[in-house]
């Protein structure tokens, strides 16, 4: 059988599948809502290589590995994304004003608070200024072990130099149809900066937190 390892904190990738082994894997990637599993995505794997999903904002994930299996496919590992309580990074966008920022980190210090996180770090060039105005919260200029951690989310306007606003595609969230790319739910157009980090942090529906993400939710995994 082959050995299985699903990651969510390396920045810009979301979830990354590893394996090892001998036989190709079929991966399907999950969003649970309301208890219902809404399919993002299907890959093959190859022996010993990776797989990535650079969906950068929060999902509530369900991975499942299946491998092939004298023409079979087993399920052979499930990872339910579960942030409780565990070290998040957090890397602010370097070119944006230091009144974005204090917005920003509001929606990071709401996250912190939610799920009960000790261990973390936020990575702003105003590292100094925003510990002057949130001086409980631990900033710094750069995290020098980035991938030390469960997940990372990086709170960034501009996804590439090309376009401010690159849409890859709608997905139904909720009832409702979500225009998405890799590194945010929504044009950051016409919406705060703390609304737009929440977005990040909470996904595209968190105005309906107590819906799509439900109290009692990764709690039975501390």
């Amino acid at each position: 059988m082959s050995t299985v390892l699903v990651e969510y904190k390396f920045r810009n990738s979301g979830p990354r599948v590893t394996t090892w082994g001998e036989k190709p894997l079929l991966i399907y990637l999950y969003n649970l809502i309301d208890g219902k599993k809404i399919q993002v995505d299907n890959h093959t794997l190859n022996p010993n290589h990776f797989f990535q999903f650079g969906r950068q904002w929060f999902t509530n994930w369900l991975v499942e590995v299946f491998e092939w299996n004298a023409g079979n496919l087993v399920k052979i590992h499930t990872d339910v994304f579960s942030p409780y309580g565990k070290k998040t990074n957090f890397h602010l966008a370097e070119f944006d004003t230091l009144e974005e920022h204090i917005e920003y980190a509001k929606a990071c210090i709401e996250y912190i608070n939610h799920w009960n996180i000790s261990e973390y770090s936020i990575e702003s060039p105003f590292a100094f200024e925003l510990k002057e105005i949130y001086p409980e919260i631990k900033f710094s200029h750069k995290i020098l072990d980035p991938e030390m951690g469960y997940v990372s989310y990086e709170i960034k306007k501009t996804p590439s130099s090309f376009s401010a606003y690159e849409n890859f595609g709608v997905s139904l969230l909720n009832e409702e149809v979500v225009n998405y790319n890799n590194h945010h739910p929504y044009s950051p157009e016409g919406v705060s900066s703390y609304e737009f980090a929440k977005s990040i942090l909470f996904g595209p529906d968190y105005k309906k937190i107590e819906r799509y993400i439900p109290q009692d939710w990764t709690l039975i995994n501390k």
